[in-house]
């Protein structure tokens, strides 16, 4: 469950959540499950910073509904590529309000230096996703996005060089 999940890696990891699904009381349902578990106060606001939670979504719907019942917590819109419309669309949802807490989250493999930048002037962060090949790290770390979630962390700190 979610609860075990969270209280398994407390203090340990920073935990991304993705809303999957359309129903609309999920958002209040994961906002009071991190806020039992101390991951956020009452508020809203990151407790336990870092590690720390991002909560991400492909819906923006959902997006929107959870960034009100946790404004301090770092949110990203996934989608496929950026474009100056979802940009648009992020700074209305508040996604660019409070610094450092909302991000576009574009694939890996799609990713470009100038996407990354416009979003950067927007005040939002980039984080990649998808990442299937070392290529797709290099393009994801060489566009200038802030990170990238991957499923083999050891082999791609290698691959950078790091």
């Amino acid at each position: 469950s979610l609860a075990e999940a969270l209280e398994r890696y407390r203090g340990k990891a920073h935990i991304h959540l993705e809303l999957k699904s359309f129903e609309q009381e999920l958002p209040a349902k994961v906002a009071q499950e991190l806020k039992n578990a101390g991951y956020v106060t009452a508020g809203g606001e990151h407790a336990l910073n870092p590690p720390g939670v991002t909560i991400s979504s492909f819906l923006p719907q959902q997006l929107h509904r959870s960034r009100r019942l946790l404004a301090g917590v770092t949110h990203g819109w996934l989608l496929e590529n950026i474009t100056l419309v979802d940009i648009a669309l992020c700074v209305q949802m508040g996604l660019s309000s409070v610094p450092g807490t909302g991000g576009i989250y574009p694939r890996a493999s799609a990713v470009t230096a100038e996407e990354v930048q416009w979003a950067k002037t927007a005040g939002l962060l980039v984080r990649t996703w998808g990442v299937g090949s070392v290529a797709d790290l290099k393009r994801a770390f060489d566009s200038g996005a802030s990170g990238t979630t991957v499923d083999w962390p050891g082999r791609a700190k290698k691959a950078l060089g790091l």
